[in-house]
């Protein structure tokens, strides 16, 4: 069981407990951070498109733009794309272009370039050409270093530039692109297999991004980890936090904050702190689970924290009364709420977000150090499934 119990509800002896478990699971669906399209209209020789953002530690950027004058060929990053720091901490600068490849989507034939009559600029429309007999993604050419230039400008604030040049002094396009920033890889396409049919085909063939935009923009949002955290049984009251008050200082801010639950182990009934068939302590990723169990009584209730692993100083937990104990999905009884002790910024970027932060507690302090319903527009229900089961 993924969990170390550190004691039990307080209640009188003659009332008899039922063991039950507590399953948190992370759903999170989603597997991009960041997404969108650029470019209003294909670029020339000598001309460039440059694409900001804001990126940290673990991230990279990815792109595809068409070779205009192609069936179905575009430039892009492998399945890792181009990383935004190093192991040190430094931010990615200059000329990453070795990063970058020529890709051949494998959804029609090949011809000339430019001549054939089902290439982009001479087809009669969209989606023209004969099907290509070998349809996975691969490489056409690893070295494009005579045919684009791609940069990485940093600035202030994990900010990034992402400049790509069109450097043949012939004739070759590069249409509008796509891009992804993220953490797990292949956001785009995955060689070695085929298109996935989610909108590639459209910019390789025909250079559009509406539809891989559109896609994109459906996988696009925080998959935060959720950090072990800890248990309690109790009555009537509030155990771990009162919204409109500041924090208790008993230890919540420790698994806000860095998701460590120790400092609240010794006043709680049971700390997770290992997802289900896990080997080791750690956080619950999406598609993993905790599970928890306890003891409860009659009238009892059970709290719960765990945290917002992308944030300063996130955490979802029960209501501050507690969930009632019953049987099935209980994450209605859950909500995120801002602690009030780091000053927030933009998830999983900012210097002192958990994955970004140099140690913990390290943030400044938050002006308003009350507790409150975290300033995020997405559902509990899109990031966790939570469940009690009688054992």
């Amino acid at each position: 069981m993924a969990c170390t119990d550190t004691g039990s509800s307080s209640q009188p002896s003659n009332e008899v407990s039922t063991a039950y478990q507590l399953r948190i699971e992370n759903v999170a669906p989603w597997t991009v951070l960041k997404s969108g399209t650029h470019g209003t209209g294909p670029i020339g020789p000598g001309e460039t498109f440059a694409l900001s953002f804001t990126g940290g530690k673990g991230h990279s950027i990815s792109f595809a733009t068409m070779y205009g004058e192609s069936n179905d060929w575009f430039f892009a990053p492998g399945p890792d794309g181009i990383p935004l720091v190093d192991d040190d901490g430094v931010p990615m600068a200059g000329d990453v272009t070795k990063y970058v490849k020529l890709w051949n989507a494998g959804t029609e034939i090949d011809q000339e370039p430019a001549v054939g009559d089902a290439t982009a600029p001479r087809q009669p429309s969209p989606n023209y050409g004969a099907a290509d007999p070998d349809p996975r993604v691969r490489i056409l050419r690893d070295d494009v270093s005579g045919l684009v230039q791609v940069t990485l400008v940093p600035s202030s604030d994990g900010g990034f530039t992402l400049e790509i040049m069109n450097c043949v002094t012939s004739t070759l396009h590069l249409s509008p692109l796509v891009w992804a920033l993220h953490r797990l890889p292949a956001p785009l396409f995955t060689p070695g297999l085929p298109d996935r049919g989610g909108g590639l085909e459209a910019l390789a063939e025909d250079g559009m991004v509406g539809v891989l935009g559109a896609t994109l923009a459906e996988t696009t949002g925080f998959h935060t980890p959720l950090s072990p955290g800890v248990v309690i049984v109790h009555r009537a009251g509030t155990p771990i936090f009162r919204a409109g008050e500041q924090d208790f200082g008993d230890g919540l801010e420790s698994i806000a904050e860095d998701g460590n639950p120790m400092p609240l182990a010794a006043s709680a009934t049971a700390v997770f702190d290992t997802p289900v068939g896990g080997a080791a302590p750690g956080p619950a990723m999406p598609g993993q689970a905790f599970e928890v169990e306890f003891l409860a009584a009659p009238g009892d209730r059970v709290s719960f924290s765990t945290m917002f692993g992308m944030s300063n100083d996130w955490f979802f937990a029960s209501r501050e009364d507690g969930i009632p104990i019953a049987i099935g999905d209980v994450t209605a009884e859950v909500a995120l709420h801002d602690l009030g002790t780091e000053i927030d910024q933009e998830l999983d970027i900012g210097r002192y977000t958990a994955p970004q932060q140099p140690g913990p507690n390290t943030g400044p302090a938050d002006p308003n150090t009350i507790v409150r319903d975290a300033a995020y527009d997405q559902p509990t229900t899109l990031h966790m499934l939570v469940t009690i089961t009688e054992k």
